[in-house]
């Protein structure tokens, strides 16, 4: 919200990736009024993950990488290890080796790393769960969940059940052959959906 009045706007389109679905997702919850319309990737509405990860076999197995994030220490240690191997094969091979070495380098520097798997410890640590994020997620404006049906971490259920609860306009693209990544897998279909949004 800080940064929409910074740029000195009431409102804006509003989209985000991963953790940055989430955050988007509860921004456009609690900030109606500032959220023209709502694009996420990968993740659908927090509900559906809650729902998929308690009840679903398969979400539960895609899930299972949680775990190790939410091992203080341990998981710094395993992702640095042989040049920061295990990252980069969770990075995959969609994203280009330079923008994978830019990021190996960033998540290098002292304390960058941990930042990034807190985002876990946050929110799941201490016994905590997907369920515990469920809170009543009311989203009014224009929706659009893009995921793709190759997604190691994010299953099809939690994607299909999003629909389930919205209450405002909303649609689900499912992109054919892509894994998690998809603004770097699939740029054209993402920019075309973002400037959808926004010409709305």
């Amino acid at each position: 919200a800080g940064i929409i009045k910074a740029f000195g706007r009431t409102s804006a389109h509003v989209a985000g990736h991963d953790w940055g679905a989430a955050v988007a997702w509860y921004f456009a919850s609690i900030h109606p009024d500032m959220t023209k319309t709502l694009t996420v990737l990968s993740v659908g509405h927090p509900a559906a993950l809650a729902d998929a990860t308690a009840q679903d076999k398969d979400q539960q197995e895609r899930s299972r990488y949680v775990a190790l994030f939410l091992s203080e220490g341990k998981a710094e240690s395993v992702l640095s290890e042989e040049d920061h191997r295990r990252l980069r094969a969770m990075l995959g091979s969609a994203i280009p080796s330079a923008v994978v070495d830019h990021f190996v380098r960033s998540l290098s520097r002292p304390g960058r790393l941990t930042a990034g798997l807190n985002y876990y410890r946050a929110n799941l640590a201490r016994n905590r769960t997907w369920t515990d994020l469920r809170r009543d997620v009311i989203v009014l404006a224009p929706t659009v969940l893009l995921w793709g049906d190759q997604d190691p971490a994010l299953g099809r259920l939690q994607a299909e059940d999003t629909a389930r609860h919205m209450t405002g306009e909303y649609r689900l693209e499912v992109l054919e052959g892509a894994g998690h990544w998809l603004q770097f897998e699939r740029p054209d279909e993402v920019s075309r959906s973002l400037v959808d949004a926004v010409s709305k």
